[in-house]
């Protein structure tokens, strides 16, 4: 909707702006070439959690307004935000989990060593009604083997399918 002066309102205002933008900036990172060959962890491998660690922040923010929005839209952004977080090497207590550690990481740790930070990280979470033990180094190796489509997750199609979602995400909150 356009209101005067040429100003445009958008159902989900500066948080949707915000989340747009952590959505694009996802998917750049996630197209970012890495080293097939190996499990090193490389710049993209960092940038990528960080950014997920954003997104996830931003999506917490997000309020539409209501009067603005429909529950068709909002059924849709549901949809594409379920899409995005299934489509990563982890389920979603794994990913709450890798987020919080992020989150709560001390501040003397260096974005660039995000991943070595997990990877020293053990902890417990609830999946499936059951209490389970995650192992850092478990999720960062999947992390990795994800970024490179090698592993279990070759021919899956799955970093694809995120970066098509974070795309969509983005054109429907920009």
């Amino acid at each position: 909707m356009v209101g005067g002066e040429g100003v445009r309102f958008e159902p989900f205002g500066e948080s949707g702006a915000e989340a747009a933008s952590a959505a694009s900036t996802m998917a750049t990172i996630l197209a970012w070439p890495v080293d097939r060959a190996e499990l090193l962890v490389e710049r993209p491998d960092y940038d990528a959690l960080n950014v997920l660690c954003d997104l996830d922040e931003t999506r917490q923010r997000l309020r539409p307004e209501r009067h603005l929005i429909t529950d068709e839209v909002q059924g849709n952004l549901d949809r594409l935000w379920t899409s995005f977080y299934t489509a990563l090497p982890f389920s979603e207590g794994e990913r709450a989990w890798v987020i919080d550690t992020i989150q709560h990481s001390p501040r003397i740790i260096t974005v660039e060593k995000t991943v070595d930070f997990v990877s020293d990280q053990e902890g417990e979470i609830v999946a499936e009604g059951v209490r389970r033990r995650v192992s850092g180094s478990e999720l960062m190796r999947r992390w990795l083997a994800w970024r490179r489509e090698t592993e279990e997750y070759a021919g899956q199609g799955t970093l694809a399918v995120a970066r098509e979602t974070l795309g969509r995400l983005e054109r429907h909150l920009g």
